[in-house]
């Protein structure tokens, strides 16, 4: 008998630099990658990582500036994407039954008013088990990226980044909140003059309603300083009650049921997009939550 011909083996990439080549392309760049979750790796290091990936692959995987994926970094990104992505999704069960818990991050506006009565049911009748956790939009996204959450529910004011995917739940208008016995009955006297004065009231700069009102301003040739930064859109109005500021937010009425504010239409603005964001490889199992909160956002 002939024996056969014993074949050199293909030497496979280092699996720890591949992660790294994943993680800079979910983030879009090494610069924004460097100490973001889950390795929190910086920047010198995920540069050798990858400079040692591209020899082995023995090409160039992505332009640095600006970020852009070759034809190579292309194909070996469906790649990896699929397998941490899949490996991510499975995890839960291989840890010991833990698929029936869901991790959500939502606006606190969200967590308060709208979500236990959409989530009760399910935990009543299917035995799910749910956490809640609250942050802004991006930084729960980075949570979902690294797979410290299952679903985040947020307002949102971009694309999502590779890997994730994303569905439009509500879309609200944006509106200014001003004090009751405010004078101002209207938001264009605020800017008739080409100027803004009152002090302004709104969510951090990562927030999507504050991107949103931020991109209106800016198609308008408006600057208006925020002098307080609520800690998140729930909280605008009572920043503004029975004072001279101005506050940012969205026209749900759990936002407006005070007594001491009035709300004023925001005219030429975009809406703001209340939208769920997940993991591509958790579309099955998180469907009929995200069917269940966008058919009880009809009601919002």
């Amino acid at each position: 008998m002939t024996p056969h011909p014993v074949l050199p083996s293909a030497r496979l990439p280092n699996v720890r630099h591949l992660e790294t080549f994943y993680h800079v392309v979910s983030h879009r760049g090494i610069c924004r990658a460097a100490g973001k979750p889950p390795h929190r790796i910086q920047q010198p290091a995920i540069s050798e990582q990858i400079q040692a990936l591209e020899q082995d692959i023995g090409h160039k995987l992505f332009d640095r500036q600006p970020f852009r994926l070759t034809q190579e970094g292309r194909q070996l990104y469906a790649i990896v994407a699929r397998f941490f992505e899949e490996l991510q999704a499975a995890l839960p069960g291989l840890r010991g039954g833990l698929q029936t818990c869901v991790r959500i991050g939502a606006d606190d506006l969200l967590i308060r008013h709208y979500l236990p009565e959409i989530v009760r049911p399910m935990a009543e009748a299917e035995g799910l088990r749910f956490t809640f956790q609250s942050a802004s939009a991006m930084e729960m996204i980075e949570w979902l990226q690294a797979g410290k959450i299952d679903l985040v529910i947020a307002p949102t004011a971009g694309r999502v980044p590779p890997g994730l995917a994303s569905v439009a739940i509500v879309e609200r208008p944006l509106v200014l909140i001003v004090a009751k016995s405010s004078e101002i009955d209207s938001a264009d006297q605020f800017w008739a003059n080409g100027r803004v004065a009152p002090p302004l009231v709104c969510p951090g700069p990562q927030d999507g309603v504050s991107q949103v009102f931020r991109r209106g301003l800016k198609r308008g040739g408006l600057h208006w300083p925020v002098q307080i930064e609520a800690p998140s859109v729930a909280s605008v109005a009572a920043f503004v009650a029975g004072g001279t500021s101005v506050g940012v937010s969205l026209d749900l009425a759990c936002l407006l049921d005070r007594p001491d504010v009035r709300a004023l239409p925001l005219r030429g603005f975009d809406p703001v997009s209340v939208c769920g964001v997940w993991r591509r490889p958790d579309t099955s199992r998180l469907k009929p939550l995200i069917r269940r909160i966008r058919h009880a956002a009809r009601t919002w």
